[in-house]
């Protein structure tokens, strides 16, 4: 499979990342709060995205999909950082051990969906 190697790996880590930092940061500056997760806006839509997003990039890189949770996660702490400091960054890190099982859900399923249905094409090309 192509997602075993170490280049491969870098750019579904960065998509992760960056997926997490711009919907957190965006969040954070369109409702004005000092971190995405005290927004309300945040369950509606920006975790939706974060699923959506991680679930993608899980289906194109099925190999233990569920570090692409924690890339997403990353994001999301720099971008408290960036809006809050150093104690929007612990908070939002607390709030990702919960917040993070719904993207993980979503990025387990897909890839194992991927993994699957490459095996059953493969055997289909035998």
């Amino acid at each position: 499979m192509p997602d075993t190697d170490t280049p491969s790996l870098t750019r579904p880590a960065l998509l992760s990342f960056v997926a997490g930092f711009s919907v957190a940061l965006a969040i954070s500056l369109l409702s004005g709060e000092s971190s995405a997760q005290a927004s309300p806006f945040y369950y509606v839509v920006g975790l939706p995205l974060l699923c959506v997003a991680v679930g993608m990039i899980s289906f194109r890189f099925p190999r233990d999909a569920g570090r692409w949770t924690v890339f997403l996660a990353l994001g999301q702490c720099l971008a408290s950082l960036v809006t809050d400091g150093i104690g929007g960054a612990l908070a939002t890190l607390l709030f990702m051990m919960v917040l993070s099982l719904p993207p993980f859900i979503t990025a387990v399923w897909l890839s194992r969906l991927a993994l699957r249905q490459r095996a059953h094409n493969t055997g289909q090309a035998d």
